[in-house]
């Protein structure tokens, strides 16, 4: 930041807060305020503390600037951060840690700005430069913003550890958390983790209530030596009763894995499942699941059940075993529904070509087929 020509130093001690109803960061502390006919710069120096509900979430210490500024379009605003140096992290009862580098973000202008924040790489870890000095690179903020940017190691329990960036997010209406980030497991795999969670306050009935809305999803791809494990997972929960969050459904939850599993080239398992509740409807589907050995024996079975009492199972068995001198062929197929709401049924072409338009119906069909191969000389 350029020195202005004219400017004076205010030095001080005391307490600063900043954000909503009781949340957010408390500073104490020593203060300079620079004044100039450019600028109004606040530059800390303090003990801080991170409180939510009362709760302090980390504290430690805080260096850095916010400046107050403003002009006919943007009007007046705070755009800032602050280093944070945490001595304390979150309490045991949160069931999860956070360690690494930390540091406070405040945008009060009603436009996007941008701040200048620290660069992690791959492993979470802060690049630095040839000299020792933090890379930092210019990073935008949405407008009326509090957050908190982490780059470092987010520990669920003692379950497994996630490597890469997280960002809480404070406004009045409560917080929110947003990761970015991988789990390796050794040399033979990795982990992919991705997702938002939040933690609200909404009035029902004119009494505040706490409202949790979540979203994460998961890749993974793990290599062990002749076996192969490889997928995608999600889980999503919003308690709101009216308010989407994440783009999850108000009052409504849902968790959906999707995996493969590959034994050298004798045994391949696929599986798909989903289990969900909306619109006070309660699903469990079993979206997909395929069972291939040798290409010889394949089963596939489908289905859904509904606390409405629809239901769908589809079944099918191919047997294609050639040993040489025979061949055995066999088709097995169990189909049977009753599912009035198109939408909830199963979407497969083929199972919905078995349905027709039916809404309830039993169906099985059985195709069988030998062939002796003779060779005389």
């Amino acid at each position: 930041m350029d020195r202005p020509q004219f400017y004076f130093i205010l030095y001080g001690k005391g307490k600063i807060f900043i954000g909503y109803d009781g949340d957010g960061l408390y500073m104490e502390g020593m203060f300079r305020i620079v004044i100039s006919e450019t600028a109004f710069v606040l530059q800390v120096e303090t003990a801080f503390a991170l409180q939510i509900d009362g709760v302090s979430l980390f504290s430690g210490s805080a260096l850095g600037y916010v400046e107050i500024s403003g002009d006919d379009t943007l009007g007046v605003g705070l755009l800032g951060y602050f280093d944070l140096t945490v001595a304390i992290g979150l309490p045991a009862s949160a069931g999860f840690g956070l360690t690494g580098r930390f540091q406070f973000e405040i945008n009060t202008f009603t436009r996007d700005r941008e701040v200048s924040r620290f660069k992690i790489n791959d492993d979470g870890q802060v690049t630095f430069d040839a000299d020792g000095n933090a890379i930092r690179e210019m990073h935008t903020i949405p407008a009326l913003s509090l957050r908190v940017y982490i780059g470092g190691l987010l520990k669920l329990g003692d379950v497994f550890e996630v490597i890469g960036s997280i960002e809480i997010q404070l406004s009045s209406a409560g917080f929110e958390m947003h990761i970015y980030g991988k789990v390796k497991i050794g040399d033979f795999g990795k982990i992919e983790v991705k997702g938002d969670a939040g933690l609200y306050i909404e009035l029902v009935g004119g009494i505040p209530i706490p409202v949790v809305a979540m979203k994460i999803s998961v890749l993974i791809d793990f290599n062990i030596p002749g076996v192969r494990i490889y997928g995608a997972g999600l889980f999503q929960i919003n308690t709101s009763f009216t308010t989407p969050h994440f783009d999850v459904p108000a009052f409504s939850f849902k968790i959906w894995i999707k995996g493969t599993v590959e034994i050298a080239v004798i045994f391949k398992i696929e599986a798909e499942v989903t289990v969900s509740f909306q619109n006070g409807v309660f699903r469990i589907s079993l979206d997909n699941l395929e069972i291939n050995f040798f290409n010889a024996f394949k089963i596939v079975i489908k289905g859904f059940v509904q606390s409405d009492g629809q239901f769908e199972v589809y079944g099918a068995l191919y047997v294609d075993l050639n040993l040489y001198i025979v061949r055995f062929e066999m088709r097995v197929r169990v189909h049977v529904w009753l599912c009035w709401d198109t939408s909830a049924c199963i979407q497969d072409p083929e199972v919905a070509a078995n349905r027709g338009g039916s809404q309830a119906g039993l169906s099985v069909y059985i195709w069988g087929k030998i062939t002796i191969n003779l060779f005389i000389a």
